[in-house]
This record gives C-alpha cells, sequence and structure tokens, in this order.
C-alpha cells in the first residue's frame, strides 16, 4: 500500500467546519482492505459522476466500510470522496490525478484517505464489469428503453426461481412459452413480454440500465424506469376469428358499480381474449359476451345499467392475445350472438328483441350441440332491458308460486303455440330456506347433463356420502340462469380424519368423446359472508378423467361475485373449455365435494347449473 511521509501537519477546515485537509503527514491507504481490493489512485469525479450504481454517505466512513459496501453489492470498484461519501460502479474512472489532489482525511478514521471536493480515492478487486446481453438464441438486444406506469412492455412473466434467478435467457424463455415476441428485465429482477413496444417508450442512454441481473451478476437487466429490450423471432399474433353467428358490438361504457353485464367469468388460465370469452360465456349458456381491462370477461343475457356506446377507451391489449382489444378501465368490448341495435333507451323496462330468422342461431363450434333456449320474463320491470329471442323453441314461464318451506314450490310452464301446461314439482325438505318468489326463474336447455340446476330435485342424479356426515337440501334460490333450484350440501359431523366427502353421479347419453367439450358449473355459498376457510374442495371427473378441482368461492381471495335475487344464493362461474375426454373409461360425470379440517370445515355449498356441452 502506498503511504506518503511529511514533517508538518496542517488541518484546514472546509467552509462547512466539518472536511479536514492534510497538507503534510504520514497516511496509510487502504492499510485493511478486503482480500483481492487493492488502491488505484486519485482519479477526477466530473464532469458527471464516474462511479454512480451506488452510494451512500457515512459520518464514520473508512475505506474499508466503501469499500465493503460495495463488495457486498456486487461492484468491483469503490471510490471515496469529500471524507464521508462512498460510490460503487464497474469502471475505474477515466481521469487520474496526483495523489496530493485527494488530500481530505476519512471522517470515521484520520489515517486514512477519502478523496476530496470532487475527487475519488479508487480501489478495485479487478473484477469485470456486467454487460448487456447481445441476446440468447433467436433473440436480438434493442438496448436500453424508458418505462414508466404505462408500461413499455404489458405482461409481467414469472421465471423459474423468481426474481432472484433472473436472467435475460430465463426471461426470454418465459416470453416464449407465452408466445410474446418481445421481452424485456428491469430492475435487476422483472421479466416483461409484449407483442408490440408500447407506452411511449423510447431509447435511453445506455448507462441508464445499469442493475445486474438477480440470477447472473455478468449481465445487465436494465434498471429504475428502464428496460433492456430484446426482439424475438416468434410470429406476431393475429386478432382472433369470431365464432359463427357472434358479432362486435363495439365499446361501452362501464363501471365498478353497475356493471353492464353482470357475470363475471373466469377465462381458463387467465389466457383472457375475445374468443377464449365468448367460449366461457356461450359454455354458460349466455347470449352477450365482453372483455374488460385487459383480463376480464363478463356474459349476461341483457345488457344492465344502460351500458352506454362510446368511441374510446377500448385500448388495452387482450392478456391472452395483444393483437386485439380487451376493453379499458371502465369500458367493455361488447360481442353478442346476434344483431343488437344499442340506441335503447336506458331509462325504459322495454325489451330489445333479436330479430329471428328461419335458421337456427349458431353456437360457437365446440358447442354445436347446444340449444338455445332463452326465457322471456312475465315481468321485465325488476330486472331492466332484457334480451330475448322470438322463437318456436321459447319458453315463457306463466306464473310461479313459492309456499311455506315444509310444501312444494311448483312451477307453471307453457309453450308458444300449445295449450298445455307442464307441472314440475320440486321437494324441499323442512329445513331448506326459500328463497323470495321471483317473477322469471329463466331455463336454459343442456347438454347431456339431465336436470342440471336441480329443479326437479335429485332426479337423475345418484347421490352418496362416501366419508362423514353431509346432507343435501334443494332449495329456492331463484337463480336467473339456474331454473329456481340448487343443491345445498351442509356438513354434519366429521370422521376421526377429519374428511366429509359427498359425491354425484350422473350416467350421460350420446357425449362423442372423439370432439373437444366445454365444461360449466356455477358452485357457491348460501351467503356473501366472507369466509377464508380455503373452500372446500369441488372436483368433477367424466369417465374417470379430471376436469379440474376448484375451491369454492367465499373467500377474500376468491368472492362469489354473481348473486341470485334476494339474499340467497352466491356464486362463481367456472369453466373449462376445450377438454378431451377421449381416455374417459364410461360416461358418468361424477361432482365430488370434499371438507376437511383445513379446507372448508363445516361451509355448506351450493351446486347449480352442472353443464356438460
Amino acid at each position: 500500500m502506498p503511504s506518503f511521509s511529511v514533517s508538518t501537519l496542517v488541518f484546514l477546515l472546509s467552509a462547512s467546519g466539518h472536511a479536514a485537509y492534510i497538507a503534510t503527514r504520514e497516511v496509510n491507504v487502504g492499510a485493511n482492505l478486503p482480500n483481492g481490493w487493492t488502491y488505484k489512485g486519485c482519479y477526477t469525479d466530473g464532469p458527471s459522476r464516474q462511479l454512480a450504481r451506488a452510494s451512500y454517505a457515512d459520518p464514520s466512513m473508512t475505506e474499508e466500510s466503501c469499500v465493503n459496501f460495495c463488495q457486498d453489492h456486487g461492484f468491483p470498484v469503490a471510490g471515496v470522496e469529500y471524507y464521508s461519501e462512498f460510490w460503487c460502479d464497474y469502471k475505474i474512472p477515466a481521469e487520474r490525478r496526483p495523489e496530493t489532489d485527494c488530500n481530505m482525511v476519512c471522517s470515521g478514521d484520520s489515517t486514512e484517505y477519502c478523496g476530496a471536493g470532487n475527487r475519488l480515492t479508487v480501489f478495485s478487486n479487478g473484477g469485470t464489469s456486467p454487460v448487456v446481453n447481445p441476446g440468447p438464441p433467436g433473440w436480438t438486444s434493442l438496448g436500453c428503453y424508458t418505462d414508466s406506469g404505462t408500461r413499455t412492455l404489458s405482461y409481467r412473466a414469472g421465471v423459474v426461481g423468481g426474481g432472484s434467478a433472473m436472467s435475460v435467457p430465463q426471461c426470454a424463455t418465459a416470453c416464449t412459452a407465452a408466445g410474446f415476441a418481445f421481452a424485456g428485465v428491469e430492475y435487476g429482477t422483472e421479466c416483461w413480454c409484449d407483442d408490440a413496444i408500447r407506452g411511449g417508450a423510447s431509447s435511453a442512454p445506455e448507462d441508464d440500465c445499469n442493475m445486474l441481473c438477480g440470477g447472473n451478476n455478468s449481465e445487465l437487466c436494465g434498471g429504475p424506469n428502464r428496460i433492456n429490450l430484446y426482439k424475438g423471432a416468434v410470429a406476431p399474433k393475429t386478432p382472433s376469428v369470431l365464432p359463427t353467428g357472434w358479432k362486435s358490438q363495439g365499446c361501452l361504457k362501464d363501471n365498478i358499480g353497475g356493471r353492464s353485464l353482470g357475470v363475471y367469468v373466469g377465462v381458463e388460465g387467465g389466457n383472457t381474449n375475445v374468443v377464449n370469452c365468448i367460449a366461457a360465456c356461450a359454455a354458460a349458456g349466455y347470449t352477450l359476451a365482453g372483455v374488460e381491462y385487459a383480463q376480464e370477461c363478463w356474459c349476461d343475457n341483457s345488457i344492465r345499467f344502460g351500458g352506454v356506446p362510446t368511441t374510446d377507451g377500448c385500448n388495452m391489449p387482450c392478456k391472452g392475445n395483444t393483437a386485439e382489444m380487451c376493453g379499458g378501465p371502465d369500458r367493455l368490448n361488447l360481442y353478442s350472438l346476434a344483431s343488437l341495435d344499442l340506441g335503447f333507451s336506458t331509462t325504459s323496462s322495454s325489451a330489445i328483441f333479436i330479430p329471428s330468422s328461419s335458421s337456427t342461431t349458431s353456437l360457437p363450434t365446440f358447442s354445436t350441440s347446444m340449444t338455445s333456449v332463452i326465457a322471456l320474463s312475465s315481468s321485465i320491470s325488476s330486472i331492466g332491458t332484457t334480451l330475448v329471442t322470438p322463437s318456436t323453441t321459447l319458453i315463457s314461464i306463466v306464473s310461479t308460486t313459492t309456499t311455506t318451506p315444509t310444501s312444494s314450490t311448483t312451477l307453471s310452464v307453457s309453450t308458444p303455440g300449445s295449450t298445455a301446461t307442464a307441472q314440475v314439482s320440486v321437494s324441499t325438505s323442512s329445513t331448506a330456506p326459500v328463497g323470495a318468489a321471483a317473477s322469471a326463474c329463466t331455463r336454459t336447455s343442456r347438454a347431456y347433463v339431465k336436470n342440471a340446476g336441480f329443479e326437479s330435485g335429485l332426479a337423475n342424479w345418484a347421490f352418496k356420502v362416501t366419508s362423514g356426515d353431509v346432507t343435501a337440501e334443494v332449495i329456492t334460490d331463484n337463480h336467473p340462469m339456474g331454473g329456481c333450484s340448487a343443491l345445498m350440501l351442509t356438513p354434519r359431523s366429521s370422521p376421526s380424519d377429519g374428511v366429509r366427502r359427498a359425491v354425484l353421479r350422473q350416467t350421460l347419453a350420446g357425449v362423442n368423446i372423439t370432439e373437444p367439450r366445454a365444461f360449466a358449473g356455477f358452485f357457491g355459498r348460501l351467503t356473501k359472508a366472507t369466509i377464508d376457510d380455503g373452500g372446500p374442495q369441488i372436483t368433477v371427473n367424466y369417465g374417470g378423467v379430471r376436469i379440474h378441482q376448484w375451491d369454492a368461492c367465499g373467500s377474500s381471495q376468491n368472492k362469489c361475485n354473481l348473486n341470485a335475487p334476494g339474499t340467497l344464493g352466491y356464486y362463481r362461474i367456472v369453466t373449462k373449455l376445450s377438454l378431451s375426454l377421449a381416455a374417459a373409461k364410461n360416461t358418468d360425470i361424477v361432482v365430488e365435494v370434499v371438507w376437511s379440517d383445513t379446507n372448508g370445515k363445516n361451509s355448506l355449498v351450493l351446486l347449480d347449473d352442472i353443464i356438460l356441452l
């Protein structure tokens, strides 16, 4: 280590009264540095910061504390300046100065030098500087770009091992797997993907992207509000082709306090795009579909709260296909099964009719076996504008009566063009709660599954408790898409292992397992009270092939977002699309509900509208 021998000592106080300058004395520079670190000399810090990656000010500054800080943060170069500041970077400054220029003693050790005004006492361990990865195979670096709240790339991607394992190849792999053409690394640990550069991003100086990758300190991963961009060889996505019979109805204003469409449907895997949303809505029996805020899918059979057409705001790319738009904040891209005039009055309770035709309205190809039957309410004043289809298959419910809980609920239904009236009796137990009578209980015909909404009690279903004690009761919930009934399962006493298990089984006919199928179900709770109990687990199988397993809604993280009229029945629609059932061993659809000490405990479950298309 260099040392300087002098004969006299003179301290000159700076204007601040704190900095001590040494005119002549013996001072040891870097006497106790960590292994591998050496003194490199006195350097100019200007006109811009020469060591700018990390810094700190310490009233007890020593050369060793500065070097240790930079070493701990992965920097190969450390510099002390103005007696109490230390700075870190990857490169030694360009301009060396005489040793006498660095003449301030360290605030924490008067036997060591700590630079001076615009002068750095510099140390290094000889480590190499990180570089910008030129791009993994198939990817090309585009350099450093600005980023902001509007995001240069819209979609955050996770990598194996998390942010601490982040590297450019890891991020590129994640974006490739998701089908995106652009990848970007930011703030050391973040990976972003998209099919276009967005948000008004512009090229930034390379030095702005100065943060090491969390999983590879030899390469750079952007910086604060800066992103290293890469272009891949993935072909750009193209907009979806709408299913036969579906049409875009443009952009609607929406708001969280009064949804234009009232039913939220989760798209499988979060892969929201226009076609997937339409498929999910059609599978659940709805004729209107809307996409909002890039990743939300909404369904209904009527436009509620007078959704108002607009020409702006539907500008957020779909999470599942960035080549098409999925609404925006309080904006909904709307699609309907047939032509719809949006120029209706928002205050009247008139119905909006879809023009009928001589041909059957086509559903998407995955559900061509489903017959569209939409009910016309005898009174629509309570539900606002209603979408209906005049057709010879239209079912009109002409009366509904609800009696005491100890009797039965009888629904009188008639078919247009006929004088016959069919009676459907639904048994309710003496303890089953019965909701308020509704003027209309909509029914949609179901492919394959009979008595899907339990309007006929447990007819067509085999019910068995295989563990513990579980009771099954058919209740009147007035659910608008499931007739007027639902099946309520209530866990009672527990066996020694704490597990209660109930199984519903129905043998189906005519299911062609060589073609893709779709499943939808309404699963929920009796009330809207939040219950963070992990949720009873509901598993659906067909022919021994698991369709999916869901946690019942009702928790703060998995809310039941669809409620029946009145106060009974709060649901979430679950869907599973493009199912392959080729491995099915029989034709049974099985719904299994399991409660345990860790999942659901004693929470009752409502099942309604179990649909296989």
